[in-house]
């Protein structure tokens, strides 16, 4: 059976206004939605045929798929015609047409012959040296990219999946989140989790650093803390992805991060008793941004219940692919991966280019980023301020830092 979809029926335009409320906000335990097939083999070959300013976007968003926790990997190739090529990425020219369209011929269970994307150049217009079109046009890829995967829309708008960009605008959603990836995961099989090199404790301690691990502190100090972690730089992919499942026993100052040497966080996600935040470098300095919900554009803070378990996403990517531009979002979504986990529910974002920040006045208050190559390695931390802080526990139950590798997620 042969389909024709066209996708993302709001122009690429309107991306770039201001934030559109919207009451599609639809909660549901499984909202992802399958298409009749998917891919045959857990490697998957794509073509970027697409125009010199659209593919240069292409493999960003085969990045964000390939850092999800499922066992499917897609991979570059040289030849449209070749026989192992799955899908095809083109651009065309449209005007008044939709942002993207797919074909492809479905004989369950699989996908028969090539799946074709095609980008809308007319649509796809923006200023590419700013982050936001940068997102918005990984965004248009990626559902594209999700389809050919085997996804459908999905039901709640909170995900990549959605039939709009009301995800985009409400929550700035631009690669896969947890609905998309608990989607994939049902279709490819979910991933083991990736392990730590290294742990260690001072007034703490770390149960392993194989997941599931617990990490506490149990003597509250300014220098307690306990961590595992490993040393590694970003990849060269332009576009990493880190994701934990994890609760709180005693919620008080927990992180997954990437590091810069012993200098502080590089980039990390905190889950504090006082909110989430994204916190980052520039040069010696933190920043920090609250985690919102972008929906609403209200200052409160999410603070997860004691043993709910909390899906956070962190997203590190070089913008126009230059080292020193870099872009930086997290999210923070209740729920697990699990198909038969059942409370996912409402995401809290927060990005340095977007009004949604601590300061209400958008990323034009907050200084950038270190460059990419600053990073040196990447933790699971929980750590204490002073004696009179409550002691710190978090079960980590799940952890994926893939780093662009195929083999750490198929091998």
């Amino acid at each position: 059976m042969t389909q024709l979809k066209a996708s993302l029926l709001i122009f690429l335009s309107f991306l770039a206004l201001g934030l559109i409320v919207s009451n599609k906000f639809l909660p549901e335990a499984k909202a992802f939605q399958l298409e009749g097939c998917r891919q045959g083999s857990p490697t998957v070959y794509y073509y970027n045929g697409a125009d010199s300013v659209e593919s240069q976007y292409v493999p960003l968003a085969a990045e964000s798929w390939n850092d999800m926790p499922a066992q499917v990997f897609l991979i570059p190739i040289s030849s449209p015609t070749a026989s192992s090529t799955n899908i095809i990425i083109q651009s065309v020219f449209v005007q008044g047409g939709v942002l993207a369209q797919i074909s492809y011929t479905c004989v369950p269970p699989y996908f028969s012959g090539k799946t074709t994307i095609a980008l809308n150049d007319w649509a796809l217009g923006c200023n590419h040296t700013s982050p936001g079109c940068q997102d918005s046009i990984i965004q248009v890829i990626a559902h594209e990219l999700g389809h050919a995967l085997g996804l459908d829309h999905s039901t709640v708008n909170w995900s990549l999946m959605w039939p709009d960009n009301s995800n985009w605008q409400e929550y700035r959603i631009f690669v896969p989140v947890l609905d998309d990836a608990k989607g994939l995961a049902q279709w490819y099989g979910q991933n083991h989790d990736t392990s730590f090199a290294s742990s260690s404790a001072s007034g703490g301690s770390a149960s392993g650093t194989t997941l599931p691990l617990t990490l506490q502190v149990t003597t509250p100090s300014s220098s307690s803390y306990a961590k595992v972690y490993s040393s590694t730089s970003l990849p060269s992919s332009q576009l990493a992805v880190m994701i934990s499942q994890v609760s709180a026993q005693t919620l008080y100052r927990f992180n997954i991060a990437w590091r810069q040497g012993s200098g502080g966080p590089y980039v990390a996600e905190e889950l504090d008793n006082d909110g989430a935040k994204l916190v980052y470098l520039s040069g010696t300095t933190p920043a920090v941004l609250i985690l919102q919900t972008q929906r609403n554009q209200t200052s409160s803070q999410h603070i997860p219940a004691l043993g709910a378990l909390v899906w956070l996403e962190v997203v590190v990517e070089e913008v126009n692919g230059t080292q020193n531009s870099i872009g930086i979002t997290a999210y923070e979504i209740a729920g697990g991966i699990s198909p038969t986990y059942s409370g996912d529910c409402c995401p809290f974002v927060a990005s340095l280019d977007t009004t949604i920040d601590n300061t209400g006045g958008g990323a034009g208050n907050f200084p950038p980023p270190n460059p990419w190559t600053s990073a040196s390695s990447f933790e699971a931390r929980v750590w204490t301020d002073s004696s009179s802080n409550p002691a710190s526990n978090y079960q980590l139950s799940d952890f994926w830092n893939f780093q662009g590798d195929l083999c750490s997620k198929i091998c």
